[in-house]
Order: C-alpha cells, then structure tokens, then sequence
C-alpha cells in the first residue's frame, strides 16, 4: 500500500508538474460548451472546485460504464469534493431520433438512481451520491477536446484530422482513433476542471478511486 501510494505521489506530481507548464490550458468543459439532458448549459461553475471523474462511453459499452459510474459516485458518495461526470458518445444519431434517444436516456438514468438507492439503504447509508451530471455528445465535439487533452501517448494521434490526410494515413489514423474510442474512458479533471489523468475500461476503476483519494489527501495536507 505504501508502495501504491508513493507511485500515485509521484505520478500525479509529474502530471500536475506538466499542468503547470501548459500557459494556455483550459478545461474541456470551458473550450468545448456542453448542455445536460435537458439542453441546459453545463458549467465550470457546476462543479464549485471539486475534483472530477468524468466517464466517457458509447452505446456499446454504456452499460459497464454506467456500472463503473456508480461504483465511483457510491464508493466516493462521503466527500463532497468529488463530482461525477457521464459524457455519452451519441455522434450519428441524426437530429430526428434525439428526442428519443434523450428519452430512452433518462428512462435508464431513472433507473440507475432506484439502483443507487437501494445500494445506500442495504448498506445503511443514507442517500447522499453526490454531484452527478450527464452530457449528450450528438456531434463529438467535447469527446474529441478531452482525447486530444489526454496525457496518455497514444492519443496524440488525435491531433490529427484524417480529412486533411492522404488515403494511405487517413485510413491508418481513422483505425486507429476508432480503436482507442472503443474504450470506456475515465478523465480525472483538477479543480480548475483541467484534465490530469485518463484512464482506460471498468476494470481501472479501483486506480481511479485511488488516484482521487491521493489527490484528495494531498489536499487535506496542504490545507493542515
């Protein structure tokens, strides 16, 4: 454990080190405006300086990152200054169908929620699941502003557009930006709503929780 939490120091030194150095960083959330299920605007201000996880799925694999949600947000449900973000990756659905789909959205949204009650009441907690949002991505626009934010090496390939390459390396890069979408994808956003580290699929989620606890204590450190 001490050995975790050493690695999880140092790695979040250097990511926030790398922050630091970027001038013209931005939240996603700011360079990239995003509404909520019911056309509302979602804000930086939302969040009121907590930390962040923000999931990113398609349709695909919206069920295991809906489970992965809601471990997060009831596993982190006692500090209030971690929010959780779920960001469907709707590109395609053509403007027609986005009333249902929202529909069909919040039927299952619904249904999570009586899910997350039942698991606070057979656990003897009362329901307390913290802020949650939910962001409809009809054109793919914000999920891209968070690939290309990513600190991880493989997404650099995002920076690339495929329509201003040749057919050889338009077809290469489409295959491979289609690869990494097909992840269930975890941002952890800073208070200043910034991306800091991104992980991969249901099965981070116990590094996910450790990553924000560290940075959590971190806080409590300075703070004393």
């Amino acid at each position: 454990m001490k050995l975790i939490r050493t690695f999880l120091s140092v790695l979040l030194t250097v990511l926030l080190g790398k922050l630091a150095l970027s001038v013209a960083a931005q939240s996603p959330l700011v360079s990239t405006p995003a509404v909520d299920l019911a056309g509302k605007p979602v804000t930086l201000g939302q969040l009121e300086g907590r930390w962040t996880a923000l999931i990113v799925a398609n349709r695909d694999n919206a069920d295991n990152a809906r489970v992965m949600g809601q471990d997060l947000a009831f596993t982190l449900s006692e500090d209030r200054n971690v929010a959780v973000i779920s960001v469907m990756d709707l590109k395609g659905i053509p403007n027609f169908a986005r009333g249902l789909a929202t529909h069909i959205i919040l039927d299952k949204v619904a249904a999570a929620d009586v899910l997350m009650k039942e698991r606070f009441q057979k656990a003897g907690r009362p329901y307390r699941p913290g802020l949650t949002l939910y962001i409809p991505d009809w054109e793919g626009k914000l999920i891209l502003t968070l690939f290309k934010d990513s600190p991880r090496p493989e997404f650099a390939v995002f920076a690339q557009n495929p329509a201003q390459l040749t057919r050889f390396n338009q077809n290469r890069v489409e295959r491979e930006q289609q690869s990494l979408r097909n992840h269930i994808h975890v941002f952890i956003l800073d208070r200043q709503g910034e991306v800091v580290a991104h992980y991969l699929d249901q099965g981070a989620t116990p590094l996910v929780l450790n990553t924000l606890r560290e940075l959590l204590r971190q806080d409590t450190a300075k703070a004393s």
